[in-house]
């Protein structure tokens, strides 16, 4: 079925008991989200610290369950699977982690890393583990005679791509990345996001890319939704979005980055006034828009009613009372 969404994400709720002092107070780390991600697609995933980004990728992924909603994944819904059930549809989506380090076993060498997950789900025969292992070190740019080395033996970007060739290795469809170049330095950035391009190109891969950079979004997906405290607030093109933000929050993120004018012997600028940053500790459940006491824009139906993401006539989706 060819219209079907390789993932589709209806009312996706996911609700968190923290415990801060004495008291008991329920966070709504994800409260309400809804996308979709078509074959070959990359949808990115922005919002500041907390936004409930990374909670969305495990959601997805089904490393976490859902409290409400529906994860279909190629059409079927597998939010409410049970992890044995669950089993088969995990080499559709794979996830790749933020810090490289951390998401790999310093027990086992990367052959024995690599191998588990081709004999876990069965994706070669035996006596082909070895060869395949080699193959998908090369595949990420890493040197295939270095499978009997441990993680701790790597730099982080080779650990990065390895954790790449994991992900890699069952063959997905659907590849999650959280943050998948946060940890390293410039340069290994650049030459990671390379790989993620040339393997999207080479094997079609979709991926939902979460990050906090802007400037690597931007490059590398083809639309791009906007987190703020558990909702998705506008959702668009990659240049639509840049260039016509719509939510005042949105313009609040884009206003943040610096510009480089000092390179050119001037001083930091921005092209927008910056709003007032969030505050310490966000209130709980109220009526109304979430962003209202940061919006340089808010009416009085801000505090009424929290307003529903409406399509426009291009396509591009906001959720504001006043925009």
């Amino acid at each position: 079925m060819p219209d079907v969404p390789l993932l589709e994400v209806r009312d996706l709720v996911k609700h968190f008991t923290a415990r801060p002092g004495r008291g008991r107070r329920t966070v709504a780390a994800v409260d309400g989200v809804a996308f979709t991600v078509r074959e070959g697609e990359t949808l990115g995933l922005v919002g500041e610290s907390g936004s409930g980004k990374s909670t969305i990728g495990r959601l997805v992924t089904r490393l976490l369950r859902p409290d409400r909603g529906e994860i279909r994944l190629a059409g079927r819904d597998v939010a409410a699977l049970s992890a044995r059930a669950m089993r088969p549809h995990r080499r559709d989506v794979q996830l790749v982690f933020q810090d490289p380090y951390s998401s790999l076993n310093p027990r086992h060498t990367v052959g024995d890393i690599l191998g588990m997950a081709l004999r876990v789900h069965d994706t070669v025969p035996k006596p082909q583990v070895a060869s395949r292992t080699r193959e998908l070190l090369g595949q990420v740019g890493l040197d295939p005679a270095h499978a009997g080395r441990y993680p701790h033996e790597f730099s982080g970007g080779q650990r990065q791509r390895i954790g790449i060739a994991r992900a890699l290795a069952v063959q997905p469809r659907l590849i999650v990345a959280d943050e998948p170049v946060s940890a390293l330095d410039v340069s290994i950035q650049a030459q990671v996001m390379n790989l993620l391009e040339d393997l999207r190109a080479d094997l079609g891969l979709a991926f939902l890319f979460i990050s906090h950079d802007l400037a690597v979004v931007r490059h590398f997906c083809d639309r791009v939704a906007v987190l703020y405290r558990g909702r998705i607030v506008e959702i668009g093109g990659r240049d639509q979005l840049y260039t016509d933000p719509r939510h005042p929050y949105t313009q609040t993120l884009l206003a943040a980055v610096p510009d480089i004018a000092w390179l050119r012997g001037g001083g930091v600028r921005r092209s927008r006034d910056v709003p007032p940053s969030a505050p310490a500790v966000e209130p709980g459940p109220q009526p109304g828009c979430r962003f209202r006491a940061r919006c340089p824009v808010a009416v009085p139906v801000c505090a009424e009613s929290e307003p529903a993401l409406t399509v426009r006539a291009d396509g591009h989706q906001a959720a504001c009372h006043v925009r």
